[in-house]
């Protein structure tokens, strides 16, 4: 199955990614680190997951809100911010 955004308000992530209720999804998919481009805000580990992008930046904290990634790995959840705003999944290699 290919990379799809959605951009779907009804399609949230999984509560233990921690994104509030309602947070837009600009993927929801399985794929890895590498196949997404995402190995500069996640490093250069090539998990493989289910992946939830947020499509615009929220605020998980008091600091200023960013792009989140979370992977749902199977075995534990991973997420953290610094998504570039032109991220796309389209837009990677």
């Amino acid at each position: 199955m290919s990379a799809c955004a959605l951009l779907v308000p009804q399609v949230e992530a999984p509560e233990e990614c921690g994104f509030p209720p309602g947070t837009v999804l600009a993927f929801a998919e399985q794929s890895s680190v590498r196949r997404l481009g995402l190995d500069q805000v996640i490093g250069p580990r090539d998990i493989e997951g289910t992946f939830y992008v947020t499509a615009e930046p929220i605020r998980i904290t008091d600091g200023p809100g960013t792009r989140f990634y979370c992977v749902d790995t199977g075995r534990e959840f991973m997420s953290g911010g610094g998504v570039p705003d032109d991220w796309t999944p389209f837009a990677q290699p």
